[in-house]
């Protein structure tokens, strides 16, 4: 599942993502693994030529819940 929250993007998968290098999700392409977290992986994406990070977060309600609040404090920043 592929959600948009303003300019932040979250991904629902029920186990850590595998990652596949140079797979593309909504125009963000996976460059590399950078870090795993209770709730979901990161990774470092490129989009028009910019590098950002993608958090991937595992579809568990409690993580999910979690990731919301986190959506909600970001885009407060």
């Amino acid at each position: 599942m592929f959600k948009q929250t303003k300019k932040i993007y979250y991904i629902l998968f029920s186990g850590h993502y595998e990652f596949k290098a140079n797979e593309v999700f909504k125009d963000y392409k996976l460059i590399r693994h950078l870090s795993d977290g209770t709730f979901g992986r990161v990774f470092e994406v490129e989009k028009n030529g910019r590098t950002y990070a993608l958090k991937m977060i595992r579809a568990v309600p409690r993580y999910v819940d979690s990731a919301k609040t986190e959506v909600a404090i970001i885009e407060d920043i």
